[in-house]
C-alpha cells in the first residue's frame, strides 16, 4: 500500500515521516546503541534458560529443510536453534528475488546460514561463500557435509574479501559471539564479536577474484563482515 499524499498521524506528516525521520530514528539505533552487546546479553539469558533442557553439547537440528550443527553457546547458534533463522531481514527480503540460476557471493559466510539458504533458492545456480577464520570455515564445511545436494552448488572460499589482493592482509577477523559467559580473546569493542584465527589467509577483491573464476555473471553479494564492509 503506498503512502497517501499529506496524510498525518498524531500531526505527523506521513510522507515526511517516511523520507526523513525513519531514517534518522534508524540511523540513531544503529550508530548510537549497543545493539550487539545488547543482543549478546539476551542471549546469555536465553541460553541459561535452554541449557537445563537441551544441554551444551553439539546437537543437529533442521530449519526450513536445511541441516545444522549448532553449539548453543554461540550466539548464531542460539538464535538459529530457538527462532528457526539468521538476519531473515535479508534471507527473506521482499526486495530479492534471485532468478533460478542465480550466482551469489556471501561474504563473511561463518557458519553457512545464508549460504545454504541462497543454496536452496537457486537450485540452477552457484554461490561462492568467503570465509576467512579457520573456526567459521570447520563449521561450515560440517554444516555443508549434512546438506550434499545443497553443497553441490556451493563452493567455500577461504579468503578474506578486501580492497586489495595481498597474501597477508593483516586483518582481525571475528566470528565468535559466545553467550556461555566465555570472555577469552579478543573482544570487538562494538559488537562484541571474539577474533578467531586467520593466520595465512589471503585477501582477494572482488574483481580479482571474478577475473581468476572467469566469473562473468554476479546476481547478488551478501556482505556481513563485522565492521570490514568499507573494504570490501
Amino acid at each position: 500500500m503506498g503512502t497517501v499524499a499529506g496524510a498525518k498521524v498524531a500531526g505527523v506528516d506521513i510522507t515526511e515521516y517516511d523520507t526523513q525521520i525513519r531514517p534518522m530514528i534508524r540511523s540513531f539505533l544503529i550508530n548510537s546503541l549497543p545493539i550487539s552487546p545488547i543482543k549478546v546479553r539476551i542471549g546469555r539469558g536465553l541460553y541459561r534458560a535452554v541449557v537445563p533442557f537441551f544441554g551444551k553439547g553439539l546437537r543437529q537440528i533442521r530449519r526450513n529443510g536445511i541441516l545444522f550443527e549448532v553449539d548453543l553457546s554461540e550466539g548464531i547458534d542460539l538464535q538459529l536453534f530457538l527462532l528457526g533463522n539468521f538476519q531473515r531481514n535479508v534471507s527473506r527480503c521482499d526486495y530479492l528475488d534471485l532468478p533460478q540460476d542465480a550466482v551469489v557471493f556471501d561474504v563473511g559466510a561463518n557458519i553457512g546460514i545464508m549460504a545454504l539458504h541462497y543454496a536452496s533458492a537457486v537450485p540452477q545456480g552457484h554461490v561462492y561463500a568467503f570465509e576467512p577464520t579457520q573456526y567459521g570455515l570447520g563449521k561450515l564445511r560440517r554444516n555443508l557435509s549434512l546438506n550434499p545436494d545443497l553443497a553441490a552448488r556451493v563452493t567455500v572460499v577461504n579468503s578474506f574479501v578486501s580492497s586489495e589482493s595481498r597474501a597477508d592482509p593483516g586483518i582481525t577477523a571475528y566470528a565468535s559471539w559466545k553467550v556461555d559467559g566465555d570472555r577469552s580473546g579478543q573482544l570487538h569493542p562494538v559488537h562484541s564479536g571474539t577474533a578467531r584465527p586467520a593466520e595465512g589467509v589471503p585477501s582477494t577483491t572482488l574483481d580479482d577474484f571474478c577475473r581468476d573464476r572467469k566469473i562473468t555473471r554476479l546476481d547478488f553479494i551478501k556482505i556481513d563482515t563485522d565492521g570490514h564492509e568499507p573494504g570490501v
